[in-house]
């Protein structure tokens, strides 16, 4: 990808990049790790004051999938609206409708251990949870991108986490982190090239399944490359992932997968104010033309098919993730802006790759615009409803490919014998 005349300062084995002996050195590893645990302590400290004391803060969508986990700890269908809303009035829940949990049944394993607590202990121990996976995937995600390089990774680790999706992801309890969680798992195994590895690279996948709608690019992706590399082994690892969830759901109750069939024929998908293109053509166009929706992923399946003809032979999941992810969630039908706490991976990729070309001013420019662009996510929440920020991530994906455009420039001038302009 990047300009071979680099090869002298960095190495590039098997797409991750190394920092050489020749480098200048960053602040002290010591300085670092404390910054950080500074950092984060602060974070966790202020966050669990309020957990502790802003009771609303709870009862908002972790509730889901704590009531949904006791009705299944409970034996019961945890898609059935009336039992639903008895589990939350225990804990204070005073619409009169339940807080539904749409997501697929393969979410199973994942919402039982919620029920073992009382509701506010388990809300404060999926915050946590939230914010050790996030650093775990920031730190792992600079290592596959960057392997050993170390300039530049506290910066980016800290913009990535301190972002307005993360933020209201956190405040609302979403579940968004575990397909991220499940992109860096996948991205981690899939690049050790062995069956075992590519069967682990697919179980992990079936993280970024409880939200299938978000990415939904990197199936049609996942299926084409298995086809043309002839590894079958992530395919197989994600159905056995998912048969082997339904099987410990339908452990506790038999009919789970007739129940999220059942509550589907229910679910408003026609009334949802989503921030994405499809919901703005209906709003445009007809909000009755219900597949308006949809329209958006006709073009991009289109894309994706004839983007991965020409690059069927040179597949490297670490670089084509970023841009699946973008297109994926610019033109998805349904999604939120906490979903966005996945664009921490293309993030992670151009902070490398911009310095790995050397981009430097590129890279403050770029980073200043993703901060511009977070501090108004942050804020707008406090002002607008979601529907209103669907032009954020396309913007995010043309900002994207101008990046990318900077960053490949060089080595599409050199391949054509193009000596470039001092700088």
């Amino acid at each position: 990808m990047f300009d071979s005349e680099l090869e002298g300062m960095y190495h590039l084995p098997g797409n991750l990049w190394v920092e050489t002996p020749g480098m200048a050195q960053p602040l002290s590893r010591a300085i670092k790790k404390l910054i950080i645990l500074v950092i984060l302590l602060a974070m966790l400290a202020v966050s669990f004051f309020y957990l502790r004391r802003l009771n609303p803060w709870f009862l908002f969508d972790f509730i889901e999938y704590w009531s949904a986990g006791s009705l299944l700890l409970a034996h019961q269908n945890p898609y059935d609206p009336v039992a639903l809303l008895a589990v939350q009035k225990t804990v204070g829940w005073t619409p009169a409708e339940a807080l539904m949990m749409w997501n697929p049944p393969w979410i199973a394993p994942l919402i039982i251990p919620l029920a073992f607590f009382d509701y506010f202990s388990s809300r404060t121990l999926w915050f946590f949870l939230q914010i050790a996976v996030l650093a775990y995937c920031a730190t792992l995600l600079w290592r596959l991108y960057a392997g050993d390089r170390r300039s530049g990774r506290l910066v980016t680790i800290i913009a990535g986490i301190l972002t307005g999706s993360v933020f209201w992801m956190l405040f609302y309890g979403q579940i968004s982190f575990l397909i991220l969680l499940g992109v860096t798992g996948f991205l981690a195994l899939i690049q050790r090239r062995t069956f075992k590895s590519d069967f682990f690279a697919g179980a992990f996948a079936v993280l970024i399944a409880i939200k299938p709608q978000v990415l939904y690019l990197f199936w049609p992706a996942l299926f084409l490359w298995t086809l043309s590399s002839r590894r079958w082994g992530a395919l197989l690892g994600c159905l056995s992932a998912v048969c082997l969830s339904l099987l410990i759901g339908s452990a506790f109750y038999p009919n789970l997968l007739a129940g999220y069939i059942s509550s589907l024929q229910t679910m408003p998908l026609t009334v949802w104010y989503t921030p994405t293109i499809g919901f703005w053509l209906r709003v445009w166009l007809g909000f009755e033309h219900f597949w308006l929706q949809f329209l958006p992923l006709l073009p991009a399946l289109v894309w994706l098919l004839i983007y991965f003809w020409r690059k069927r032979q040179d597949w490297h999941w670490l670089s084509e993730m970023p841009l699946l992810i973008l297109v994926s969630i610019a033109t998805s039908a349904y999604t939120w802006t906490h979903d966005q706490v996945v664009f921490l991976v293309p993030l992670v990729f151009l902070a490398v790759a911009f310095q790995v070309a050397r981009h430097k001013q590129a890279m403050v420019i770029f980073g200043g615009i993703w901060l511009v662009l977070n501090f108004l996510l942050l804020i707008s929440h406090f002002f607008v409803q979601d529907h209103y920020l669907a032009w954020l991530a396309p913007l995010l994906l043309i900002i994207y490919l101008i990046a990318r455009w900077l960053i490949d420039r060089p080595a599409a001038l050199n391949r054509q014998g193009t000596s470039l302009p001092a700088t």
